[in-house]
């Protein structure tokens, strides 16, 4: 819990059963080479609840999300003591009340606290993932997810076309992957080519959907290329602060003229209003990495959990790969 900007301890009044070993620790909202620590101690986990699953975590993905909601930038409900938006593990027990899952069941977490080596997690805010994804491969689903709820916003049939403006980011790759997957023709501009005024004015309102990971000029770009009834969707790609991420001018004209839209997209918000969609969503997913096309999916890079900075600064560093931790 936060009290006054500064995490504090919450009290354990359940039943205390299992005992946990290995957690990223949160004391304060900063700079996450600062603020967050390394917990190998004993702690107590307690048994869950009617309604909730305990899972035994076994990666996890680093993404601009968790360093966003790690520096107090994003908001998150519930703030805990552990740091971590999403994680990937195995169900270890399970609440009286819950349906359709069970022990040894591979479920992905999108919860505040997810790194911590054992979860107690409300059954709903659990997706099960087949057991033939490795925890590794299953970690990165949040990239994978968000690029389907771009493309699910979009609503692109075969044969459509999409400029993917958003260049060195993982979930930019991961979307025109999935795109070509489903037949859909996509150009993925170089940032060079996003600058060059030239090539911006070639393609100036020639396109009906877009999708934009920067901002700044290269969020401009994106904007210009917008055609009538066009869509632009923009997402945080980088993990520099938001308040660093130059802002993006949009032309009253575009608006009024060619009836463009902006909207702007956050996985946690898309899966609070689109739950009943997420099981369909891992079904396209894990179809997707037996398809050609997942060789285009992102580089990976896997740390153990006790390299957890290197991780972190990795993925600042080469915003194009996925970097994930390993208990």
């Amino acid at each position: 819990m936060l009290v006054n900007g500064v995490k504090s301890l919450k009290p354990l009044h359940r039943f205390q059963a299992v005992r946990s070993f290995a957690s990223i620790h949160q004391d304060s909202f900063g700079n996450p080479l600062s603020v967050l620590r390394l917990n190998t101690k004993e702690a107590v986990v307690s048994d869950p609840e009617a309604d909730e699953i305990q899972v035994k975590v076994t990666a996890a993905l680093v993404s601009p999300d968790d360093v966003s909601a790690i520096r107090g930038e994003k908001r998150v409900p519930n703030a805990s003591d552990f740091a971590g938006l999403s994680s990937v593990g195995e169900v270890t027990k399970v609440g009286g009340q819950v349906k359709h899952r069970k022990v040894g069941d591979q479920v992905l977490l999108f919860k505040d606290g997810a790194w911590a080596d054992k979860v107690n997690v409300a059954s709903s805010q659990a997706v099960s993932v087949s057991k033939s994804v490795s925890p590794v491969a299953a970690a990165l689903f949040p990239v994978h997810l968000a690029a389907w709820a771009l493309l699910q916003s979009l609503h692109l049939p075969p044969g459509a076309s999409l400029f993917q403006a958003a260049p060195g980011t993982a979930v930019g790759t991961s979307v025109a992957a999935l795109a070509k997957a489903r037949g859909i023709s996509v150009l993925e501009p170089t940032a060079e080519e996003l600058l060059d005024a030239a090539f911006v004015r070639s393609h100036r309102g020639r396109h009906r959907a877009v999708v934009s990971g920067l901002g700044g000029r290269f969020g401009a770009a994106a904007v210009r290329v917008l055609g009538q009834h066009g869509k632009l969707i923009c997402f945080k790609g980088r993990f520099a602060p938001l308040l660093e991420v130059a802002t993006v001018d949009i032309p009253v004209s575009s608006a009024i003229f060619q009836d463009a839209a902006v909207e702007g997209f956050d996985l946690a918000t898309w899966i609070a209003g689109h739950a009943a969609l997420l099981p369909q969503a891992v079904a396209d997913v894990e179809a997707l990495l037996s398809h050609a096309e997942a060789a285009r999916l992102p580089p990976t890079a896997t740390f153990p959990l006790k390299q957890y900075q290197t991780a972190i600064q990795t993925a600042a560093e080469q915003g194009g790969a996925a970097v994930v931790l390993q208990w």
